[in-house]
């Protein structure tokens, strides 16, 4: 003999896939929601940061490192210091200064806010292929703020990037100071929440 599921049973196991399915897509949209949130704040919070740093930068002894082909100049350290201690003291993973090479397919790092003696340190004229960084990198070079999605890189993993131009007195870009955070950076920031 079969039974027969009453009406109210059939009712209620439907509600129940029904809620289960909505459970489901919510949590996904605000998981979604949640990093694409993580991602703008750190971008916002390394903005900031190079925002704060620029004021530190002399442009004119930036410019004359750059031009000088040697980190020799004094400027070279006090700057490569100054950077080191902002990026240790906000947390950022990396906190730099790069230029644009003339045929404008190569980044020079020209100093690099870490620790000289740290496999992640980029040496003094160190050049990496533009493709390594963000997507629209050269939008910095000709004088305007930019903040990067996640990226993926073959050295330096996935990072959120911000750079901003340094600028002389007459508004001449000389180069970009750059602040980047770790992709895992935005998971830990999402779980916090």
């Amino acid at each position: 003999m079969q039974r027969k599921m009453s009406l109210g049973i059939k009712i209620s196991i439907l509600t129940c896939i029904f809620l289960i399915i909505t459970s489901i897509v919510l949590n996904i949209c605000a998981n979604y929601a949640l990093n694409l949130l993580s991602v703008k704040m750190l971008g916002d919070q390394a903005l900031s940061i190079l925002n704060a740093t620029i004021v530190n930068i002399n442009p004119i002894s930036f410019e004359r490192l750059e031009k000088a082909n040697t980190k020799e100049d004094t400027y070279y350290e006090e700057l490569r210091i100054l950077l080191n201690d902002i990026r240790q003291s906000t947390g950022c993973k990396y906190l730099y200064t790069i230029v644009l090479t003339p045929d404008k397919q190569n980044i020079r790092y020209i100093v690099d806010g870490n620790n000289p003696s740290s496999s992640e340190f980029s040496e003094y004229n160190k050049t990496e292929h533009i493709s390594t960084f963000p997507k629209d990198i050269e939008i910095v070079f000709t004088g305007k703020n930019f903040v990067s999605d996640i990226y993926s890189t073959p050295n330096w993993g996935d990072l959120i990037s911000a750079f901003i131009p340094i600028k002389t007195k007459d508004n001449r870009i000389i180069g970009a100071l750059a602040c980047d955070y770790t992709a895992t950076a935005v998971q830990e920031r999402a779980a916090n929440w």
